[in-house]
């Protein structure tokens, strides 16, 4: 993918680009910069929601790391809190046309084929 290459992330974990929209869709995204944690051996999502206190590019000091806490608190085996929070960013335009998919035909074949085998228990790096 170009975007990974100019950013000198392309030989880093994979990339799903999502051009039909088929996981936004399917886990609810609704907002640009949402952050969507999902637990590879159900596809449960165990996080949702802003990736920090920050609002917008401003200079601000981050206080509270809701994505970085939920992924360690999840990784070790604890009780991620909180589960839950609101993106800061604009509503994501989803096409028309994709709305009529569903989960188990459209999105779980999907995440199989292209995420479960780097992404799951026992793999190096578990999506990080």
């Amino acid at each position: 993918m170009a975007e990974a290459a100019s950013l000198g992330i392309a030989n880093g974990p994979p990339i799903l680009h999502d051009a039909a929209q088929l996981v936004g869709l399917s886990y609810g995204a609704g907002a640009m910069a949402e952050a969507v944690a999902v637990d590879t051996a159900d596809f449960s999502v165990f996080y949702r929601g802003a990736i920090d206190d920050r609002i917008g590019s401003n200079a601000v000091v981050t206080t509270q790391s809701y994505l970085s806490n939920a992924l360690v608190n999840f990784l070790a085996g604890g009780v991620v809190s909180p589960t839950v929070t609101r993106p800061a960013g604009c509503g994501i335009p989803f096409s028309p046309r994709f709305t009529n998919l569903l989960y188990s035909t459209d999105i779980a074949p999907l995440l199989q084929t292209k995420c479960v085998r780097c992404h799951s228990p026992g793999t190096s790096h578990r999506g990080l």
